[in-house]
């Protein structure tokens, strides 16, 4: 049993590596064979770490149907054994396939169930950023911008306190939108400017750079 659990947890860690590098073939193929290894020792918190990678590998690739799958086994489990965490991690990653799939003003609450998680149980400041992020970007998508604004203000607060600069980052892209969607073209410009010059600090983030550059060039220009 031992061998079978290390062999699992190396599986874990090697899919874990696949995924933070965009691998995703591969680590959704060694997250099924760590799975298949934890359920044979009966170990509840490594099954649900794999769904939980299997789930955000598939929400990334837009594989809407299996990540909800995968993430609600997975928060069934973190509940089983109960690890917070997990939970508030399976929550979040719920609300952004419900944002995919049912619109932004349908992922609000599930955001809402997460952020005291992170906040109140664990302590988590990056979990509670990285989900005030994405609750300002649902709330831009739906117009309430003010609201927005006031989640981004207290999603940078956490983000500065843990010096990730991948979360300040797409802070700054999220003030941008923020900014264009109120017409202040100039404020719009440069926090994307700022958003892409953090960004041109960090390893693998070409795709997201690209993705800023074309919200900038989108710009309407300023009148003179």
């Amino acid at each position: 049993m031992q061998s079978r659990l290390g062999e699992a947890n190396c599986l874990l860690g090697l899919a874990d590596v696949e995924a933070f590098l965009n691998q995703h073939a591969d680590a959704q193929q060694h997250y099924r064979q760590a799975l298949a290894l934890y359920q044979q020792v009966q170990d509840r918190l490594g099954e649900a770490n794999c769904l939980l990678g299997l789930a955000d590998v598939e929400a990334f690739l837009n594989q809407h149907a299996d990540a909800q799958q995968h993430y609600r086994q997975a928060l069934a489990l973190y509940q089983q054994v109960q690890s917070r965490l997990g939970e508030a991690h399976c929550l979040q990653g719920l609300a952004a396939v419900t944002r995919a799939q049912d619109g932004p003003a349908a992922a609000l609450s599930g955001y809402a169930e997460a952020l005291p998680i992170y906040l109140d149980d664990v302590g988590d400041r990056q979990g509670a950023a990285e989900c005030l992020l994405a609750w300002g970007e649902a709330l831009a998508l739906t117009g309430d911008l003010d609201a927005a604004a006031a989640h981004h203000a207290a999603a940078v607060d956490h983000a500065e306190a843990t010096g990730d600069r991948w979360t300040r980052t797409q802070l700054w892209r999220l003030q941008g939108d923020i900014a264009r969607q109120r017409g202040d073209l100039a404020a719009a410009r440069a926090a994307y400017d700022e958003a892409l010059a953090l960004a041109a600090t960090i390893e693998g983030t070409d795709w997201w750079i690209a993705t800023v550059n074309e919200r900038l060039l989108a710009l309407p220009s300023e009148s003179v």
